[in-house]
């Protein structure tokens, strides 16, 4: 594999809407297949889609989210940026046994390698890292420019 090929990124905006969560969920789905880390890629997606539409303004009127998925042989990094607006840092919480919500950051921190947040002047990314075995791979992503 040369140097150019040694890594792929794709991107995708969202309007900071409920539905919008499938649609990452879908194409997060599609841009992993193949890979064993795919099913824990699209949940933790999922669910950092679910917190930037519920916790920022990216779920006000006009707001936008980005999921950005970086992928390099053995490692896929997502990165979901928001607009801002929550006070305080994301971060896991402990949910009693009847809470019906607090547990998903938790979960994203164990299905992944390692979980930052990164303040910016527009808001707020929450990077992940998912570490797979290069080796059980069946399929070779898609070039960025077949998918939107």
């Amino acid at each position: 594999m040369s140097r150019r090929e040694a890594y792929r990124v794709w991107h995708l905006t969202c309007p900071g809407e409920a539905q919008e969560v499938g649609r990452v969920r879908r194409w997060i789905r599609d841009v992993c297949r193949g890979y064993p880390c795919a099913d824990e890629a699209e949940l933790i997606a999922s669910e950092l889609s679910t917190n930037a539409i519920t916790h920022t303004h990216s779920g006000r009127p006009g707001g936008l989210f980005t999921v950005m998925l970086t992928w390099t042989p053995g490692l896929f990094v997502m990165a979901v940026s928001d607009n801002g607006g929550a006070l305080g840092i994301p971060h896991a919480r402990q949910a009693g046994n009847s809470s019906t919500s607090g547990r998903g950051l938790a979960l994203v921190e164990a299905l992944s390698s390692r979980m930052d947040v990164l303040s910016h002047m527009n808001g707020r990314t929450v990077r992940v890292a998912l570490r797979y075995d290069e080796t059980t791979r069946t399929h070779e992503p898609e070039p960025a420019s077949m998918r939107g």
